[in-house]
Formats: structure tokens, C-alpha cells, sequence
């Protein structure tokens, strides 16, 4: 069980965080390691994080190749195509019983869901989550984003405290949270 959280500002920047706990045959555990994390393709920054199968998350974590892009123009181009080809490739072979899925991606600003059945989905917003935390921590980007303040809020700021409000409201998330960003 997780809470992802990407967030975008209007400056080009952008972050992702996620909580740690993991839930397997009823028992929780805390995971050594982060459920985000990021990779490089020629000038394009990837940060990537998964929700569901373990099994699923660690064969994204370790087996993944970003595939190349060469303009801005055609990301989405990319992420329907190459990208989902080899989110494929990674998880070909393991047989996982009704198993969830769900990865969430962000590069050179723009926010991506990819779900069973590995539909891409290109989300129009600034922010967005995945996992069982989701609604916990969208409902907490939402009043953040939406009050007058003098609190300086940047996609970091913004994206870990999403998912501690995720950690504190729904029983299958909990820190520690990690924190990525990337600029464009």
C-alpha cells in the first residue's frame, strides 16, 4: 500500500515523494528502499515511482531503460509507445494473481499515470497521487494550493506534506518519506 505524490510548478519544477510502508499476506513492514526514483535520458530527467506488486516495483527499479527522446514535441509520443513497451518488458514474466499496478512518471514538467491495464494517461494538473494514500494526499494538495498564504510552497514542500497527510489518515502508509526533484 502507498502514497506517490508528483508536483509541478509554474517555473519548470518538479517533485515526487512517497511514503515506505509496504503490506504483504496482511503484515506490514517499512521497505529499505524508496519507491521513487530517477533516471536520465539525454537531457530529459525521469522521476518514476510505483505502487502495487513489490514484485512489479522492484523489476521497474532495476530493469528499466528510459527510451530515448529527442524533442519536448514528442513525449507523449514516447511515453505511449517506447516507454510503455518497456514497462512491459520489465514486469514480462511475473505472475502475480490479481496483482495492482501503478506507476507514476514525471519529465520536463508534464505528470503521466500508467495503470492496468497499462493505460497512459497524461494528467492535466499541477499535482497528482497513486496508491491507497490518494485521496488522502490529493485532498491535501488541494486546500494547500488553494488558500491565500505568505508560506513559501515549492513542488518539495508541497509533495512530502501530501503524503505525510496520506501517513497520518490511511492505515496502510508511513514514513519515513522520501523526497526527488528535477528541474527543466
Amino acid at each position: 500500500m502507498t502514497c506517490i505524490v508528483a508536483v509541478k510548478d509554474n517555473q519548470g519544477n518538479f517533485a515526487m515523494a512517497a511514503d515506505r510502508m509496504i503490506v504483504s499476506n496482511n503484515n506490514k513492514g517499512i521497505t529499505v528502499e524508496p519507491k521513487i526514483w530517477s533516471r536520465t535520458a539525454g537531457k530529459f530527467t525521469f522521476l518514476m515511482g510505483a505502487a502495487g506488486s513489490w514484485a512489479y516495483v522492484q523489476a521497474l527499479r532495476y530493469k528499466f531503460e528510459v527510451p530515448d527522446i529527442t524533442n519536448s514535441a514528442y513525449i507523449s509520443h514516447v511515453m505511449n509507445t517506447d516507454f510503455l513497451k518497456e514497462v512491459h518488458r520489465c514486469v514480462e514474466g511475473i505472475e502475480i494473481e490479481d496483482s495492482y499496478f501503478h506507476l507514476l512518471v514525471v519529465v520536463k514538467g508534464r505528470i503521466f499515470s500508467i495503470s492496468n491495464p497499462y493505460t497512459v494517461q497524461e494528467i492535466n494538473c499541477d499535482y497528482y497521487s497513486i496508491g491507497s494514500g490518494m485521496d488522502f494526499a490529493l485532498g491535501s494538495l488541494y486546500a494547500m494550493t488553494n488558500i491565500d498564504t505568505e508560506q513559501e510552497t515549492t513542488p518539495e514542500w508541497l509533495a512530502a506534506h501530501a503524503v505525510d497527510a496520506a501517513c497520518a489518515l490511511d492505515a496502510d502508509c508511513s514514513g519515513p518519506v522520501d523526497v526527488l526533484s528535477s528541474h527543466t
